[in-house]
């Protein structure tokens, strides 16, 4: 055994000695995944445990909640009477304690029908139910059977409730019916992604289900649908099984007390485990890296110690052969480190001077070309190239003045008539591309003698970009002329300091200047002239245009009041400003436009007084019409209604007078009628002028009594609801027959053009305002119809709503209802012209 380790080379003992070390490691990285494993399964059996038990909690509160209402409206005495001409309206509504109630029925100890309430789906829904009704049901116990009616596509829950009598006797129930769908889209609308909830009652009917739930309540699972799930789940386990829509789960079981329903609730199995996996691959992967370091590791280690010396002599050897690029590898023990180290660092000092000069040759972006005495080139670098727009190849050995015609002429004259040449020229000069094109460059020539011979490096620059920057930037000064002379805003353009550089006409008109004459003085005047803010405030000049652009702000149509220099006249402008950026984002000047709004602004003053007086003409003429209304009504009942009353007492007399048989009593009796008919007529023309209600009583009282008249008239349900705390004698008298007017045309619209079946009328006062709101469920409005020529319906409301001062919102969509809501405030809406508290 001792020989054979003696005979292992090194790599194989470093190896041998890693996998030695590894093996413990390796047995504790297996233990975590034991441990990890066991944590994420209680983990996930936790997690659907919780799902199953809070919807069974969910459940039950929901329950807890239908029963507490269910046994509120039993000890209602109307309900306790079990009396069909009694029906106690507010206990059925007391009930609708959730959007899934669809209906409530009274029926007595023989299931027949007391009250009924609901739709007719609801109601077919607890007929079945009522003939299973037990009397001797534990006391105050809430029993609940589910019904699916088939035809009608209804899913319904009924929960009954026994009416007990003086006695402690069952002498009825309450039926309530549940939609199951609803109250399913109540409790199961915040299952988790992925995950499947189903409740169950005692015959294993599903309820409730988190996914396609019209499609699977009311049925109940087969073994072919849930394919290895057992039936029913064991108690405190996680169980696996496939569900109906394939996909495997983890599945978990709770009791909602009290009704024997069973919740079953299922996470996806791939998601529940995903962890588990990830944890697993995590720690194959790491202990495999582990495995694979220990092994580069132990390779490693071996190669330290076998391959320097190798190295070094190869190294030696291709230097002696004339190949200067290679270095030695600095590895191994410390001595061969320290001559490697050395004999890199003499051949680093020889190649950096070539490198600098190599490197500051290749990436200049000038182009360098070197010529002989025979201004020949003889070396050029890849700028030359791509300046000349030819191959390096093509540059080497051609004639300079191939590429510049007429500097080296020049240069070279100089030294044949035997001047001494200047060592360095700079000029520019026109060279040539490959193709024949001309370009200016900034040339500079030097020379230098090498050998006794010289030498020359000429050094180009391509300015033909700058030159053209040059001829754009001189085009687009006088295209910046021409555009600000043609414009009718004012413009002004300032350098970064301040100074004005540009503007044109009509930024010095604007201003009271005449171009040819202003120079300095509009920098002058804008300087020293005041500007003022639309409210009359004087603007400090550190809040101008100029001034705020110069700090880096813009703003657009800022308007401000001035006085022009010539005249001294007042205008308004509207002021935009920007600062102008250099490329390195500092403010390098700005720019101010100014648009002359005098005359749009007095249009405006214009407007606003004209509309003001049109809502005082409207405000006047409501008022004449009311009290124009006041006096034909006080006519009506004084003087025609009296009349009239009187020839019909005349006319009793007559009747009475005359003998019984005469054939005078038919046509007395139907003059009679007709003078009643007459004024009940009279008595209907006077509440429409003038509702003696509104006076006498006040506005509530007036827009009940409305509201009766019209579900009376029109067969429409229209209900009043007053808001807490409501004043009549709050209301001045013109908002009280404003809001009375606008309920009585709303309602008019209403049954003109709504075809609704019910229109809620509310009265309230809010944060100092008496508040109307008219909400029908009829087709609703688009908002073309609000604005249909013709329609002076909402016109006339929103008019008297103004004159109030108050406002008027209008909301509606097709199919969807319309809402009218006014508000009117209570301190700001003075009387108009004539109007007085007193009733008129």
């Amino acid at each position: 055994m001792h020989s054979g380790f003696e005979s292992l080379s090194i790599r194989a003992r470093i190896a041998l000695g890693v996998a030695v070390v590894m093996l413990p490691m390796l047995a504790f990285l297996a233990w975590l995944v034991w441990k990890e494993v066991s944590l994420v399964h209680d983990a996930a059996h936790e997690k659907v445990r919780m799902l199953a038990s809070g919807t069974a909690a969910d459940l039950r509160r929901a329950l807890d909640q239908f029963e507490s209402a269910l046994a509120h409206a039993a000890v209602r005495p109307a309900v306790k009477a079990l009396d069909p001409l009694r029906c106690d309206r507010l206990a059925v509504e007391y009930v609708r304690v959730s959007p899934a109630v669809v209906g409530l029925e009274v029926r007595d100890a023989q299931g027949r029908t007391i009250c009924p309430g609901g739709d007719h789906v609801a109601a077919a829904a607890m007929g079945p139910a009522a003939a299973s009704l037990d009397s001797s049901a534990e006391d105050n116990a809430l029993a609940v059977r589910s019904y699916m009616q088939a035809r009608t596509q209804g899913k319904f829950a009924i929960f009954s409730y026994p009416v007990r009598g003086e006695d402690e006797t069952t002498e009825g129930w309450l039926l309530l019916a549940v939609d199951l769908l609803v109250l399913n889209d109540r409790l199961l609308n915040a299952t988790p992604p992925g995950a499947v909830v189903t409740v169950l009652d005692r015959q294993r009917t599903i309820l409730l289900r988190s996914l396609e739930p019209a499609r699977f309540i009311g049925s109940r699972p087969t073994a072919a649908q849930d394919s290895g799930t057992p039936w029913p789940l064991p108690r405190n386990r996680l169980v696996a099984g496939t569900g109906r829509d394939g996909i495997p789960r983890l599945l978990a079981s709770a009791t909602v007390p009290g009704v024997g329903w069973e919740v079953v609730a299922g996470l996806p199995r791939d998601a529940v485990l995903a962890e588990y996996r990830g944890t697993v691959l995590r720690t194959v992967a790491i202990g495999a890296a582990l495995c694979l370091l220990a092994l580069m590791l132990g390779w490693r280690m071996s190669a330290t110690v076998a391959n320097p010396i190798a190295h070094l002599e190869k190294t030696a050897a291709s230097i002696a052969s004339g190949n200067r690029s290679v270095r030695a590898r600095i590895a191994g023990p410390p001595e061969i480190k320290a001559v490697a180290r050395q004999f890199n660092h003499m051949l680093d000092a020889q190649a950096l001077g070539e490198a600098r000069f190599r490197g500051i040759f290749e990436t200049t972006v000038d182009a360098i070309v070197t010529a002989d005495e025979d201004w020949r080139i003889v070396q050029a670098n890849p700028a030359a190239a791509a300046m000349f727009r030819c191959k390096p190849e093509q540059v080497v050995g051609a004639p300079l003045d191939r590429f510049v015609p007429a500097w080296p002429r020049g240069h070279q004259g100089h030294e044949a008539d035997g001047d001494e040449a200047p060592s360095q020229l700079q000029r520019e000069a026109v060279a040539l591309r490959w193709d024949g094109k001309a370009f200016a460059v900034e040339a500079s020539v030097s020379r230098a003698a090498v050998a006794g011979s010289p030498m020359y490096t000429v050094i180009l620059r391509d300015i033909s970009q700058r030159k053209q920057a040059e001829q754009d930037l001189q085009a687009s000064a006088s295209k910046l002329q021409a555009a600000l002379a043609s414009m009718g805003d004012a413009i002004c353009i300032a350098d970064g300091e301040g100074n004005v550089i540009e503007y044109n006409e009509a930024f010095a008109a604007f201003h009271g200047y005449a171009r040819a004459a202003c120079g300095s003085s509009l920098v002058e005047h804008l300087e020293a002239m005041d500007m003022f803010a639309p409210d009359g405030s004087r603007a400090p000049p550190s809040q101008r245009p100029l001034a705020m652009a110069l700090r880096g702000e813009s703003a657009t149509n800022v308007e401000y009041r001035i006085y022009q220099n010539d005249t001294g006249a007042s205008r308004i402008g509207s002021y935009s400003f920007a600062p102008i950026r250099s490329g390195g984002g500092r403010t390098a000047g700005a720019i101010v436009t100014t648009r002359d709004v005098t005359a749009i602004r007095e249009v405006q003053a214009d407007l606003e007084s004209s509309h003001l007086a049109l809502q005082q003409l409207v405000a006047t003429r409501e008022q004449v019409q009311e009290e124009e209304r006041k006096r034909i009504a006080r006519d009506l009942h004084d003087d025609l209604q009296q009349t009239l009353a009187a020839i019909r007492m005349d006319l009793q007399v007559a009747a009475m007078s005359v003998d019984k048989a005469i054939d005078l009593l038919p046509l007395l009796a139907g003059i009679d009628r007709r003078a009643e008919q007459a004024i009940a007529s009279a008595r209907r023309i006077v509440n429409d002028l003038r509702p003696p209600m509104l006076e006498d009583l006040g506005l509530t009282p007036a827009l009940e009594a409305m509201a009766v008249q019209y579900a009376r008239q029109t067969g429409i349900e229209c209900t009043f609801e007053a808001g807490a705390g409501l004043d009549d004698r709050s209301f001045d008298q013109p908002v009280a027959l404003c809001v009375f007017r606008a309920a009585q045309e709303a309602l008019n619209n209403v049954a003109k053009h709504s075809h609704a079946s019910a229109v809620h009328l509310r009265l309230a006062v809010e944060g100092g305002a008496v508040s109307l709101q008219v909400r029908d469920n009829g087709c609703g409005i688009a908002m073309a119809d609000r604005r249909k020529s013709g329609s002076f319906g909402l016109l006339g409301i929103r008019e008297r709503v103004r004159a109030c001062n108050g406002t008027l919102r209008i909301d509606g969509s097709p199919g969807e209802g319309t809402v009218l809501e006014l508000s009117i405030p209570l301190a700001e809406a003075p009387p108009v012209a004539g109007a007085r508290n007193a009733p008129a």
